[in-house]
């Protein structure tokens, strides 16, 4: 669609922008910088600081061509010294504001340190929900970097998180310019702010009710940086945003969230669009992102188990195509083997080695027969279940009742 190739353009991208900072960095003298590209971060050893490139980045592709070298330098003299949150809450309220994140962001984060040997004991993360699969959480930011604040940061500032959620949701209203959602269709609009906040307006509710919309707002966040808002009853809307999003959330890096949201009766929601077709789209779209942090998870999963000899098997979430070229999801329970399920469209009972027997049901008709077998793990995001016991005859009979044709 034209409006989106406008919208997108074709700007540096974020791993070509990485380069030149960091080279600009090693330039100016700095020689122990750790880039993290899945967070947009550096670690600079010698400073005993992790950098945010979230910033940098956004001033770097709003700069003419020219000027960035200038806007990349800029940062640099700022990175090259120690950058602290003050310890005074005082002087530092005006620069919180509220960011969105997937759950899973924390979770697989969290994770993946454990897997790596990190000490988690400064890990604490503090967020509010949202909606499920959507949370907030809160940042200090200054024109250096963008820091997440935690725990530990309120205790030091003395201060509640809703008392400081409150005020960065304050800081967010004050710098939200209503114009600046831009048309980029009848009833299609978009986030233009370009502060790299733009998610974070879903917080603001009443922005997208002025809107000339079909029906309550529906908005998709499938990057950090981009807001997408139509009508929950134009499904052809629907479609060509899923369509155009999917280079940003799984090509671009720093992906959100795979899910659409409706705001209705003063409360965000799951939306599932009421056509069939754009549901599908959508169930495929999920699936996708369902598979990759599945993936991730597994991984992180198997090196700890590895590590404390834990004799568990970390099933996969499978992603398959049907005939009509639509995505489903799938996991494998086989009798015997004690396993970690994650959530997926359909279960697969591996009931004989012999036979090789399997019966393939639908999660949703499965789990209530089969969850008093079943203990959701603590802590993981995306969900898993441990697999205490298999089914045993008379359940498996009311199983067979209930498999895929």
């Amino acid at each position: 669609m034209g409006i989106f190739d406008k919208l997108l353009g074709k700007k540096p991208g974020y791993d070509q922008f990485a380069q030149e900072f960091i080279h600009a960095l090693q330039a100016a003298g700095t020689r122990d910088v750790q880039h993290d590209p899945a967070k947009h971060s550096l670690r600079i050893e010698s400073a005993n600081a992790t950098f945010f490139l979230d910033n940098a980045f956004r001033d770097y592709l709003a700069a003419e061509p020219p000027e960035r070298s200038r806007v990349i330098q800029s940062y640099v003299n700022s990175f090259r010294g120690k950058t602290q949150v003050p310890t005074d809450y005082t002087s530092c309220k005006a620069d919180l504001l509220p960011i969105v994140r997937d759950p899973a962001y924390y979770s697989l984060a969290r994770l993946t340190l454990e897997a790596g040997g990190s000490d988690l004991s400064k890990i604490n993360f503090v967020t509010r929900e949202i909606a499920p699969g959507l949370c907030a959480a809160l940042a200090h930011d200054t024109p250096a970097n963008i820091l997440n604040v935690g725990v530990t940061q309120l205790e030091t500032w003395n201060v509640s998180f809703d008392e400081a959620f409150d005020q960065a949701l304050s800081n967010l209203r004050d710098k939200s310019d209503p114009n600046k959602i831009k048309e980029l269709a009848p009833g299609l609009y978009v986030g233009a702010w370009e502060d790299y906040y733009d998610t974070a307006r879903i917080l603001l509710p009443e922005m997208f009710h002025r809107l000339k919309l079909h029906g309550d707002p529906v908005v998709f966040l499938p990057g950090r940086s981009i807001l997408f808002v139509t009508g929950a009853y134009d499904a052809d809307l629907q479609a060509i945003i899923l369509k155009n999003s999917f280079p940003i959330h799984f090509e671009e890096g720093h992906a959100l969230s795979p899910n659409l949201y409706v705001h209705s009766d003063g409360k965000w929601r799951p939306f599932v669009p009421p056509d069939p077709v754009v549901a599908a789209q959508a169930r495929s779209f999920k699936y996708r992102r369902d598979a990759l942090d599945y993936d991730q998870q597994k991984k992180s999963l198997e090196e700890i188990h590895k590590r404390n000899n834990v004799d568990v098997f970390v099933a996969p979430c499978q992603l398959l195509q049907r005939k009509d070229e639509s995505l489903f999801t799938r996991a494998l329970w086989t009798n015997g083997v004690d396993t970690l399920l994650p959530v997926t469209e359909n279960l697969v009972f591996f009931v004989d080695m012999k036979s090789k027997e399997m019966i393939e049901v639908p999660w949703s008709k499965a789990f209530p027969i089969v969850s008093p077998l079943l203990e959701k793990s603590p802590d993981l995001v995306p969900i898993r279940y441990r697999a205490k016991s298999f089914p045993d005859a008379g359940l498996l009979q009311t199983l067979r009742t209930l498999k895929v044709n």
